[in-house]
């Protein structure tokens, strides 16, 4: 929930996106529905979360855990899906009827991640090889930032991601992702206006209780990682996210809403301003000719891989389908 008060940058939609009137938006403008403290409404029931993934609970405490449980969401079969069935009349309408067909469908916020050979399934990957890098999918795009992202939010990840690690963790559990599933829905919704949040013992404390402590240790981490590095860039990072706690204005949610109003925009006049603004940008911005030259052969290199992949296909897709969707057991 912390990374997503502090990142969340779409507190608004377009009217477009829901029609109907099966949401808890409010009318911000003629184009766009929002609501006044909504941080990343992405990370919600509009966006990523799925009513299906939230009844169902995967743990982080071990990989083999997290790939058992992961492994039974993707070869169970689920009711809803099965009812649907996997093939009319030679058309495929699902992969198969599990509440996960593959491992991306899996929505968790961080998700363990590792470098698949050809043909390899991530979980296959994960397995046998171990955790390579732990993929952020609750950070969103900033759209202050032509790039998306800018070095002091990756450097305040840095220091958490490690604070992460070190901090002492008892295992998760049941109750504890159902736990985490109402403060992030919370803090999606309306974590501008920092509202209280669920713990443990079943109390409510202000998220403000919560995050200052948080942040305060999280300020430990970094200044050992400036120490080693001989900076103070982990350190002002973690300072500039205590800004944001201190004057909720400065949350990339209020900055977006503020500069909509200010501009006079509906959400996808902002998009669109912000595209073409990005677009000459970039195009002010050429690349080397040499580096142009490089990646035009790396293309290159790839269609001609990609061919000679697909002269070499002789397995029809039901017999590849039924292989790739088999799961060996964990060791």
């Amino acid at each position: 929930w912390l990374l997503i008060l502090l990142f969340g940058a779409s507190p608004s939609v377009c009217g477009t996106f829901v029609p109907s009137q099966d949401h808890n938006l409010e009318v911000l403008d003629e184009g766009s529905f929002y609501r006044p403290n909504a941080t990343s409404l992405r990370m919600g029931p509009l966006g990523y979360q799925s009513a299906a993934q939230s009844k169902y609970y995967v743990t982080y405490n071990t990989l083999h855990e997290y790939l058992a449980q992961l492994r039974t969401a993707m070869t169970a079969p689920y009711p809803a899906y099965t009812s649907i069935g996997v093939e009319h009349n030679g058309q495929y309408e699902q992969l198969n009827d599990a509440l996960l067909q593959i491992e991306a469908e899996f929505y968790g916020p961080i998700r363990p991640k590792r470098k698949t050979q050809p043909n390899e399934r991530p979980y296959t990957a994960l397995g046998q090889r171990g955790i390579e890098w732990v993929e952020i999918r609750c950070l969103d795009i900033d759209p202050s930032i032509p790039f998306g992202v800018d070095a002091t939010t990756l450097y305040f990840v840095d220091a958490f991601l490690l604070h992460a690690l070190l901090v002492s963790s008892p295992p998760d559990s049941q109750k504890e992702h159902d736990l985490m599933l109402q403060n992030q829905l919370i803090t999606v919704h309306d974590g501008g206006g920092l509202p209280p949040l669920h713990t443990l013992d079943t109390n409510s404390v202000p998220m403000l209780e919560l995050a200052e402590p948080l942040l305060d240790e999280v300020l430990q981490v970094a200044r050992l990682l400036d120490e080693a590095y001989q900076s103070e860039l982990h350190v002002n990072a973690v300072r500039d996210q205590q800004v944001k706690l201190a004057n909720r204005i400065h949350l990339p949610a209020k900055q977006l809403l503020q500069a909509m109003a200010d501009q006079h925009r509906t959400f996808s006049q902002y998009g669109i301003k912000l595209a073409k603004d990005n677009h000459e940008l970039f195009q002010a911005r050429p690349l080397d000719p040499t580096r142009l030259d490089a990646y035009a052969q790396i293309a290159e290199e790839s269609r001609v891989a990609q061919t000679a992949i697909e002269r070499a296909d002789r397995q029809p897709f039901k017999q590849y389908l039924k292989h790739y969707m088999q799961l060996p057991e964990l060791a």
